[in-house]
């Protein structure tokens, strides 16, 4: 049987381990810097330890240059994961993909090390070496590598009707570990703050246990042989006599493995750019893609949220987490009632899935406008947390997305190409996302204060409302012709 709780383990573990050294960073980036500039202007103002009050931090040259460092180390981090992606593709099906997932892994956990080591002496080391971490995601292909091969994984796997549901459940599972790693931050930056990093890099690390039980597709030959298994001829029709796709191939050894890899690594990087012109050339795809693009790159205005609450409305970064973790259970909630709602209200009321996609995507769109609107006019903490409480109404788009690309397939062999395409869809979004609202804020509160900075809320509230105005091209494309199948591959 297909086993997909391996590739759910990884995906989830990433998460928690993320969610929990991202509120490490944040704070000791953040005291790094205080450090640095009270012991210039006023030495009087730093603890006999080093530590400086929060309130003493807020001034809007810290928060300028905090927002630059982190803006950069997310921006190395998808730029290079962007760039990594063509190789480890290619080595997926040349060695196999638990190969390439122990790399990936071991390097996610060795970089968490490394940053986290590096946040935590400050005396020892300039903040700006948590930029190098960018080097282990190199080597191990990044974010966008792993999601990017665990999504086509799952995706072979499961039943095209029941992918849409999947993927929410997938999405609960996530933010519910995002919301795990958040509290975490906000019980223990003010406790052990060393603790807290150590639980960071233990939880990435955990996921080297959990490669070892990555499914071979030696399952679905051992399907094809029997005439009387229903999953040959509802999920997983195409896949048995199509082109190859991850793991297709037999695992070869290291030697000869890297040696191919290499050999066609750049014959790969071509061909990924094919991949997109090939996607482009599609009005489907093509639209897809955009509003991909678009919805990808607002969504990283989400860097800015933490220092905007902290500065506008005077919270500790402690505090901050909580309020990021009431987020987090907003989204858990919307993508755990979703599939429920769907199954006994909207998909007999639409009669079609792809009828509920437009919808949550639409409706998504819609809470993501107006929620960036007023966070950025919120004069109270109140309106704030009902205002983000709005935005995070908005969690089922991405999955919506992909689900409404994956229903416009003409096989399942093309799970690949879309899956790694999206991929480098959402490497551009997250480097052009977060370069772009760490710029731009840092700029307006260093040049106006927070009145100027809150103009980036606006802008990427301009970019969703202009996702929702894709909506209705998308809709005329799709809905009403279900018998017209997209191949993306052949424009």
């Amino acid at each position: 049987m297909p086993r997909t709780w391996p590739a759910v383990g990884l995906l989830a573990t990433a998460a928690l381990g993320d969610a929990t050294l991202r509120s490490a960073r944040l704070f000791l980036t953040e005291q790094a810097l205080c450090r640095r500039y009270y012991a210039r202007y006023d030495p009087a103002v730093p603890a006999p330890d080093g530590r400086v009050d929060e309130q003493h931090c807020k001034l809007d040259v810290i928060q300028a240059e905090l927002s630059m460092i982190l803006g950069v180390f997310e921006a190395i981090t998808f730029l290079v994961g962007l760039l990594a992606t063509p190789l480890t593709t290619c080595l997926a099906p040349t060695i196999g993909l638990r190969k390439v997932m122990t790399v990936n892994v071991l390097m996610m956990s060795l970089g968490a090390l490394y940053s986290s080591i590096v946040a935590l002496l400050p005396a020892a080391f300039d903040i700006r070496l948590i930029w190098l971490t960018g080097f282990f995601e190199l080597i191990g292909g990044g974010t966008p590598s792993r999601n990017a091969l665990l999504y086509i994984h799952l995706a072979e796997r499961i039943s095209p009707d029941a992918l849409s549901e999947t993927l929410y459940r997938l999405s609960t599972l996530i933010i519910l570990m995002s919301f795990a790693g958040t509290s975490l931050g906000a019980l223990l930056l003010s406790i052990d703050v060393w603790l807290l990093c150590s639980l960071g890099v233990g939880f990435c690390a955990l996921g080297l246990l959990i490669v070892p039980f990555l499914q071979h597709r030696a399952w679905l030959e051992d399907f094809a042989v029997s005439a009387t298994t229903p999953l040959i001829d509802t999920a997983v029709p195409s896949v048995l006599h199509s082109a190859p796709v991850v793991e297709a191939a037999q695992p070869r050894a290291w030697k000869e493995a890297a040696v191919g890899a290499l050999d066609s690594s750049r014959v790969e990087g071509y061909h990924s750019e094919s991949v997109l012109s090939s996607l482009l050339q599609n009005r489907v795809t093509l639209v897809t893609m955009l509003m991909y693009m678009c919805n990808e790159t607002a969504i990283y205005i989400r860097v800015a949220f933490p220092q905007w609450a902290s500065k506008v409305f005077a919270w500790t970064l402690a505090e901050v987490n909580a309020v990021t973790a009431f987020q987090i259970l907003v989204n858990g909630f919307v993508l755990l009632s979703l599939p429920l709602l769907t199954k006994w209200l909207l998909l007999p009321y639409l009669s079609s899935q792809r009828m509920v996609d437009h919808l949550v995507i639409q409706s998504s769109l819609l809470c993501n406008t107006i929620g960036l609107v007023l966070i950025s006019i919120a004069p109270t903490r109140w309106l704030y947390i009902m205002a983000l409480g709005l935005y995070s109404l908005g969690a089922a788009l991405p999955d919506s997305l992909r689900s409404i690309m994956t229903s416009s397939l003409q096989d399942e062999s093309q799970l690949q190409k879309v899956y790694t395409g999206i991929s480098m869809i959402e490497a551009v979004a997250g480097l052009a996302g977060t370069t772009i609202w760490s710029i731009t804020f840092a700029a307006g509160l260093q040049y106006g204060g927070t009145s100027l900075a809150g103009l980036c809320f606006i802008a990427a509230a301009g970019l969703f409302a202009l996702s929702l105005h894709m909506t209705s091209v998308l809709k005329d494309l799709t809905v009403g012709k279900s018998a017209i199948v997209v191949n993306v591959l052949e424009p």
